[in-house]
């Protein structure tokens, strides 16, 4: 299964560190529709997005991160799961791209 990419993400942008690059992540969720309004929020998408990048590592596909980070989340839907995992393999680890 192809990466599941938003359309005009950009791709792979270099961040200087990691406070910037989780400030960018969250900057892309939010434009695509995921709300990160409180510190709860912001933790729980970082996690899930750093945990996207771990799981692709182990060789995982699209949908088999997918359907762990929807056990690890249950009360969040498939398409924002969809939408995180995506961003996050953009921003964390385009490396992944391809899985």
């Amino acid at each position: 299964m192809a990466a599941a990419t938003p359309a005009g993400a950009p791709i792979g942008v270099p961040v200087a560190s990691a406070d910037s690059q989780d400030d960018y992540y969250l900057q892309q969720l939010k434009k695509y529709g995921i709300p990160t309004n409180d510190t709860k929020a912001k933790k729980e998408a970082i996690e899930a997005g750093k945990a996207t990048c771990s799981l692709k590592a182990q060789g995982m596909r699209d949908y088999d991160v997918w359907q762990a980070l929807q056990s690890k989340y249950p009360k969040v839907d498939q398409k924002t799961i969809a939408t995180t995992s995506a961003v996050a393999t953009l921003v964390y680890c385009p490396q992944y791209l391809h899985l």
